[in-house]
């Protein structure tokens, strides 16, 4: 069975976006802060795995569980 791609972007969050790997791969900014931004800039879609923690700004995270 092929295996699923799932991604994840973010449209434009007032703190930022981060995945942080669970495989230790560290942390990729999604997109940053409404006001690090750079003008113009397209933060494409980032691929997530099983295990990873996406960090909507400072105080929400979500765990991530492929099924």
């Amino acid at each position: 069975m092929p295996r699923l791609l799932h991604h994840i972007s973010a449209r434009y969050p007032t703190n930022g976006t981060v995945l942080e790997s669970g495989a230790g791969d560290g942390d990729i900014v999604i997109e940053p802060p409404r006001d690090q931004r750079e003008p113009g800039k397209i933060y494409p879609p980032v691929e997530i795995e099983n295990s990873d923690r996406l960090h909507l700004g400072l105080y929400t995270t979500f765990l991530v569980i492929v099924d």
